[in-house]
């Protein structure tokens, strides 16, 4: 019974790891006006230099 326990819990923290490292691969997300959104940063279109101009989500004051 004990080693049921360790197996379900270990494909527990299995499917943790394999969920955080998917949302590390795909963490960004494009709008429609140019604007991006990613968990650890925000970022806009910079029409002038043709570049992302990127702040980290805590120096925005949201994180």
């Amino acid at each position: 019974m004990s080693l049921l326990l360790l197996v379900v819990s270990a494909l527990h923290i299995l499917i943790l790891i394999l969920l955080f490292v998917a949302t590390l691969d795909k963490s960004w997300w494009t709008l429609p006006g140019k604007e991006s959104l990613n968990l650890w940063h925000d970022c806009t279109w910079n029409n002038d230099n043709k570049t992302w101009a990127c702040s980290n989500v805590s120096e925005n004051g949201e994180g």
